[in-house]
């Protein structure tokens, strides 16, 4: 969970989608992506920041300007509007990877 000084306000939210449970909101200008509790407003970063691109786990995870999300139940789907790049979160693991490339980076 964050810390309280760590959710004070928001850094340019560009998209928000749910699962019911949760909401996983992406912040493009704070390139993070988080997760908050509907039920206890309770926040957590799943990745970032600072910016960048590398595949990891939570703050290892980094972004440029994280674009839209959706999820289909099992895994979270984020693009990233600064590199070609749409990026799958996994729930069961809590690591994310690149999946949907748009210039051949792999």
């Amino acid at each position: 969970m964050d810390t309280a000084a760590s959710n004070r306000g928001t850094s340019q939210i560009t998209d928000i989608t749910t699962d019911g449970t949760y909401l996983y909101v992406v912040e493009g200008g704070g390139n993070k992506v988080r997760k908050v509790v509907i039920a206890t407003g309770e926040v957590t970063t799943l990745a970032g920041p600072p910016n960048g691109y590398a595949d990891g786990v939570g703050a290892s995870a980094l972004f440029s300007e994280p674009g839209g999300i959706t999820t289909d139940g099992k895994s979270l789907f984020v693009s990233d509007s600064n590199n070609p790049v749409a990026l799958r979160f996994f729930f069961s693991r809590s690591v994310h990877d690149g999946c949907a490339l748009s210039n051949g980076r792999q």
